[in-house]
């Protein structure tokens, strides 16, 4: 399991890039990282020379680097020497007013008009996606709120804080219509909705993954107990044949949905733990299908599909499972030495978005093989490639990615700002 899938070479451009390029004779810096590697930190520099006929800026580059294209809004470069390529990304807007200090959890509707986002200081808004206009403060939290999420709807709001409370909003007034509470013992820190959002589960500090009934603010039951604190949940749904094959060796529970559950046929709840392990328990049978273990503690996880999982931890290293196997990942590779603190689907096929505490956000794709000489002398083994780079933060961590089934991204910064990009 802790085989890397080869070294990680990556390039940094300029925060501002997109800003100090326009300037007459602007130049930005760029490098190029060799993350696990001896060699040596490349530099270069960018400077514009001119422009075209349509304003777009004319660029000499230094050093080894190219540019192959550029836009007002996207640059792509590449180093010869080393054969590395990426594209790089400035936001279409950026929200200065949402949120006055550095906002720590952060979604995005399923139809991509509305956000809601929570800071260090307390408040918790939702807000337009156009403009960034807040369309509603919600009050009630004793304490920091640590994460929120839309139902499927697009009209309602769950959030968890460390005052050990879920509460359920209204985005179209603001309103809380119910708190869930007297379970937990600690800090929320994670949740995630079943199916249309009747149940959803929440995971704690206090090792704890539990299922509610909204309507009924009911505990139905305690998924796990007894854990290492649980940093992050997910919930997917999986075919019945996949949910067959793990429980193999095991007594399988026929549970029928009580009254107070809708939608947990077939649904697992990933659990991502501080102490390294990721476990995967079906809703409704309330039976453990897989536990994986990493040596650092795991921050995030999504689904690909029903059964490719990608984890990221503490260290910096993503990895890729297909839980119908977990006797070796798919795929593994240290990105960088910074924390890996959220993941998103990017509706692509085999790439992710995942953000980190150096203050990137990146695509990532998964490639069908790697160069000669890989893991294991395994060629055949797929690896992970950065594709595409956001940037904006000048190395403050981005707390959240959020993406749009229209693939906008919006980010979450220490800085305080919300980011949003189209890529």
């Amino acid at each position: 399991m802790e085989t890397t899938n080869g070294k990680c070479s990556f390039l940094i451009i300029q925060c501002d890039w997109d800003y100090v390029l326009r300037q007459h004779e602007g130049k930005a810096w760029v490098s190029l990282k060799h993350f696990g590697s001896s060699h040596p930190t490349s530099y270069g520099t960018l400077k514009r020379i001119g422009s075209t006929v349509n304003g777009v800026p004319m660029l000499e580059a230094s050093d080894g680097f190219t540019v192959d294209d550029i836009s007002a809004r996207s640059i792509k470069i590449s180093h010869n020497e080393f054969n590395v390529t990426t594209t790089f990304h400035a936001p279409v807007k950026t929200f200065h007013n949402i949120h006055n200090k550095s906002i720590t959890t952060l979604d995005i509707s399923k139809e991509g008009g509305l956000g809601v986002s929570a800071c260090v200081d307390g408040t918790f808004n939702i807000w337009d996606t156009t403009n960034g206009m807040i369309r509603r403060k919600l009050v009630g939290h004793v304490g920091e709120v640590n994460c929120c999420n839309f139902f499927p709807s697009g009209m309602v709001v769950m959030s968890g804080g460390m005052d050990t409370q879920v509460k359920v909003w209204s985005a179209e007034d603001g309103t809380c219509a119910r708190t869930l509470n007297g379970s937990h013992k600690c800090g929320i820190l994670s949740l995630a909705g079943v199916g249309r959002g009747r149940n959803i589960v929440s995971a704690s500090r206090d090792g704890s993954l539990k299922l509610w009934e909204c309507s009924s603010a009911s505990c139905v039951a305690n998924l796990l107990e007894g854990k290492s604190e649980i940093n992050f949940c997910c919930v997917t749904e999986i075919s019945d044949d996949l949910e067959t094959l793990l429980l193999q060796g095991e007594e399988i529970n026929n549970a029928m949905p009580g009254n107070l559950e809708f939608d947990t046929e077939h649904k697992v709840a990933t659990a991502c733990c501080e102490n390294g392990d990721i476990i995967g328990v079906s809703i409704l049978k309330r039976s453990i299908l897989f536990e994986l273990k990493l040596q650092s503690a795991v921050n995030c996880c999504c689904y690909l599909d029903d059964s490719v999982l990608v984890v990221g931890s503490h260290d910096g290293t993503i990895v890729v499972f297909d839980i119908k196997d977990t006797s070796h990942p798919l795929a593994k590779k240290q990105i960088c030495g910074s924390p890996v603190l959220s993941l998103s689907n990017s509706n692509q096929d085999s790439s992710f978005w995942a953000s980190f505490g150096d203050g990137r956000c990146s695509l990532l794709k998964m490639t069908s093989s790697l160069p000669q000489g890989g893991a294991n002398g395994d060629n055949n083994r797929p690896n992970i490639k950065i594709v595409y780079e956001l940037t904006g933060p000048d190395c403050d961590p981005v707390y959240k990615v959020s993406v749009t089934k229209t693939n906008w991204v919006f980010t979450a910064s220490r800085d305080g700002v919300v980011r949003k990009y189209r890529c």
